[in-house]
Formats: structure tokens, C-alpha cells, sequence
């Protein structure tokens, strides 16, 4: 075999190709998210000063659990239409009002439920602290499904530049709030304010220059039993990672809650740039054969664990420090807690690549996996949080993360071992029966298949060169 080949026989060419589409994406979206995380941190750093402990622990809960209820009450519809983007290229009208009809009423009664959650937890009686979270819970949906297809077709200035805005208003903001005395509900109204911005200028902007009418392209199936599977994926893995605050709190109280949130926070801002990445990459290897595919993802994943394992090796020496700096001698009692947390950057960073292509070609094995992997974190947590408090709920994080990377990565092997085995299946006669990716063993190529079951042919558009379709209201746009 020539030096110009891969063991698979594809051209070494094109594997440094795909490195290079994925390579300046990649450090467009973090360098947005990685600057939207720096103002976060300066809000919440300022929060936690500005807040009794207390307070920070309940602003803590109220965001753990918006952001579940977000996820919850998406119910696949966004995630169904961002696949159906990348599929034909183009962000069409129909599918994206089907979505939002769909998503909307869903969200409406979430946000009822976070109300409950937040009660139990907190004993929290300020009706305001839920009202303001409904409202970032119902303008979500509107930008976070138009930008999951901008970001389908390869896209990511708008997602970006929306990611630093919005942090920026939520600092600004909050922190003029919280100095004329406005406590938490303030804090929570900041976030409102900025996620309600975030929907109407991503809608207007975003929505008029990408948003095509084509009735040539069929519309996205929203039925229920074609979008949940894919939910189910998304909805287990947010509850596992947020599940630990709400534990914490349960059985140790509101002000530990507020210890564990700012140590994790050292953990979530870290893993932005291996989230940026697993983003855009199924927007790159939807076209390749099982072995290169699974070779890009090892790549992939390798440099993420390395990235990992450095910044684990410097939590050990840095995170309780930069903990009391940052926070404040308060926020002490969670320095080992920090560094127990950076401990599973490796296999978080690696995991957080993999998934988002991991999750279309393998949903029923996947929605297995992180259930599985949901269930030992929750018995873990309910054993080792009474225990060892704080740090027991590190640990268990630790524990969930290893046995998640290891299966996320084995689900990658068994798909790419049969796709080299047998090829893609042929693709059903249009109208005929099931959605794709239904049946293990059978999942087609992404651009083989459109979500309602017809046969499409595939994209001639390389992914590099791909741009969508003005639509008649013109041009405009933040891109």
C-alpha cells in the first residue's frame, strides 16, 4: 500500500482535508463559547461575592434545573430538524415552524414542573425565581433549534457571536442588578432578559437569511416516534450532568450546592472546546465509510483525552487556589472537591467529541449506554454523597465519566466494524415505512435517507463549500 493511503483505503488526502475543514470551525465556535465562558464566569464569580452563599446555592438549582427542563421538553423536534439541515443544506420554513409548534406547549408545561423542582429543593417561596426561569425555558426553544441547523450547515459565526452577546448582556446586566441590592430574582431576570434578546434577534437576523421556502424539500418527520428516540439520547445525558447539584442539595442543603456548582465550574468551562468540536463533527463525516469515520473520531478523541490529562495534571496543583481567588475564602471547603472534578476531564473531554456522531448511527444502543451509565451515577451519588458530601459526588462523577467515554467509544467501533463489513444498506422506496436509523444493524448514511423515509440522492456540496439559500425576505444576518 502506498504511502497516499489509509488502511481503509481512503486517500491520506482527504483525512488532512477533514482535519483542515474541522480545525478553523472548530476554534471559531470555541473561541466564541471560550469567550461566552469567560463573561459567564465573571457574572457568576461576581454573583457568588455579591450573594450570600445561600442565594448562590439557589441560583445554582434554578439553573441545573432550567437547564434539564430545556432538555427535557425538546422532545428530539431540534435535534430531528438539525439532521434534516444537514441532510438537504437548506433550513426550510415548514420544518422549522412544524418544530417550533411542536416544541413550544411542550416547554410551556416544563417550565410548570422546574417551578416544582426548584421548591423541593430550596423551600424557596419567591414565585418570581420560577416565573423568570419560564421565560428563558420558553425563548430557548426559538433560537437553540434555528441555531442547531445554522450550525448543520457548517456554519458557526452567528452561534458564536450569539454565545458572547448574550453572556455579555447577562453580566452587564446582572451585575448593575445585584449592586442596587436585587438578590437572586435579579440574577435570574438577567438571564431571562438575555435569553429573550437571544430569540428575537437570532429569529430576525439568522432565521431571514438562512430560513429558505422550498416545497421541493420533503418536510422533516416530527412525528413522535421518529424525534423521542433521538431525545432520549439528549435527555438522559442532561439530567446525568446535572443531577449531582440537585442531589447535593437535597441531602446536604442549599449552600453545599453553591460549593459544588463553583467548583464545577472549572470542569464545564474546560470541556467548551471538545463540545465546539463534537458540534461540527457530524457535519464532516456524514459522507465517510465506517473505517474513516472511526479513525477521525480516534484522532479526534485522542487529542481531546491529551488535552484532558493536562488539564487534570493542573487542577491537582491550581484548582483549589484559583477556587479561594476566584470565589472567595467561603467557596474553600470545595477545593478538593475541584480537583476530584478535573480528575475526569480526560475521559469528558474525549466523550464529549465522540457522541454527536455516535448518537445518530447508533440511537438505541446509545439511549442504552448513558441510561446505564445515569443509573450507576445516581446510585453512586445516593451512596457516596451522604458518605463524603462534596467530594463524594466528585467522585461519582469520575466514576460515570470513565464507564460513558469507554461505552460511547465502543459504540463507535461496532458501526464502523459493520459498515466495513457490509456497506450501507440500500435505502427504502419513498414513502415506505419506518425513519431511518430505526433498526440496529440498518443505519444508512445520513445523506441517503431524508427523516420522513424517502429516498434522497446525496449531496454533491462538499461541506467546505456549502451555503445556504437566500430566502425572499433578503439578505441581512449576523454572518
Amino acid at each position: 500500500m502506498g504511502p497516499s493511503s489509509t488502511s481503509g483505503g481512503k486517500p491520506l488526502g482527504a483525512r488532512v482535508q477533514t482535519v483542515r475543514q474541522l480545525v478553523p470551525r472548530v476554534a471559531a465556535l470555541a473561541s466564541g463559547r471560550l469567550a461566552a465562558a469567560a463573561f459567564s464566569a465573571v457574572w457568576l464569580l461576581l454573583a457568588a461575592r455579591l450573594l450570600d452563599l445561600s442565594d448562590f446555592g439557589d441560583l445554582s438549582i434554578i439553573l441545573a434545573t432550567t437547564t434539564v427542563i430545556i432538555s427535557v421538553s425538546e422532545l428530539g423536534f431540534q435535534t430531528a430538524l438539525g439532521i434534516h439541515t444537514a441532510e438537504h443544506r437548506h433550513l426550510e420554513m415548514r420544518s422549522l415552524v412544524g418544530s417550533l409548534r411542536r416544541r413550544l406547549p411542550a416547554s410551556a408545561v416544563g417550565a410548570l414542573l422546574n417551578a416544582a423542582l426548584y421548591v423541593v429543593a430550596t423551600h424557596d417561596m419567591r414565585w418570581q425565581v420560577p416565573a423568570l426561569a419560564a421565560v428563558s425555558i420558553l425563548c430557548t426553544p426559538v433560537y437553540a433549534t434555528i441555531l442547531t441547523s445554522y450550525r448543520s450547515l457548517g456554519l458557526v459565526r452567528a452561534d458564536a457571536l450569539n454565545e458572547v452577546l448574550s453572556r455579555i448582556l447577562v453580566l452587564a446586566m446582572g451585575t448593575v442588578l445585584l449592586l442596587h441590592g436585587g438578590g437572586i430574582i435579579a440574577a435570574v431576570g438577567a438571564y431571562a432578559a438575555a435569553d429573550a434578546a437571544s430569540a428575537v434577534v437570532v429569529a430576525v437576523r439568522v432565521g431571514r437569511k438562512y430560513v429558505t421556502k422550498d416545497a421541493r424539500i420533503p418536510p422533516v418527520d416530527l412525528r413522535l416516534s421518529a424525534t423521542l428516540p433521538l431525545a432520549l439520547v439528549v435527555i438522559v445525558l442532561t439530567v446525568y450532568n446535572r443531577l449531582d447539584t440537585y442531589l447535593v442539595a437535597l441531602f446536604k442543603g442549599n449552600e453545599a450546592a453553591g460549593l459544588y456548582s463553583a467548583a464545577y465550574r472549572f470542569l464545564d468551562a474546560l470541556t467548551i472546546p471538545a463540545i465546539a468540536a463534537g458540534a461540527l463533527v457530524l457535519s464532516l463525516t456524514m459522507t465517510q465509510g465506517g473505517r474513516e469515520r472511526l479513525a477521525t473520531l480516534r484522532r479526534l478523541a485522542a487529542l481531546a483525552a491529551a488535552l484532558g490529562v493536562a488539564v487534570a495534571v493542573s487542577g491537582l496543583f491550581l484548582a483549589p487556589r484559583l477556587l479561594v481567588l476566584l470565589y472567595g475564602k467561603p467557596f474553600a471547603p470545595a477545593g478538593t472537591c475541584a480537583i476530584l472534578l478535573l480528575l475526569s476531564a480526560p475521559p469528558s473531554f474525549a466523550a464529549a467529541t465522540v457522541l454527536p456522531i455516535v448518537v445518530p448511527f447508533n440511537r438505541a444502543r446509545t439511549f442504552v449506554t448513558t441510561t446505564f451509565v445515569l443509573g450507576l451515577n445516581l446510585v453512586c451519588n445516593l451512596f457516596l454523597i451522604p458518605l463524603a458530601g462534596l467530594n463524594g459526588a466528585a467522585i461519582a462523577n469520575l466514576i460515570a465519566q470513565l464507564v460513558l467515554c469507554a461505552g460511547i467509544y465502543r459504540l463507535a467501533s461496532i458501526q464502523s466494524g459493520r459498515e466495513s463489513a457490509s456497506g450501507p444498506p440500500s435505502p427504502p422506496a419513498a414513502g415506505g415505512g419506518s425513519p431511518p436509523w430505526s433498526h440496529e444493524g440498518t443505519q444508512p448514511k445520513l445523506r441517503e435517507i431524508s427523516p420522513g423515509g424517502a429516498a434522497t440522492a446525496p449531496s454533491d456540496i462538499p461541506v467546505s463549500s456549502a451555503r445556504p439559500r437566500q430566502s425572499a425576505a433578503g439578505k441581512g444576518g449576523l454572518c
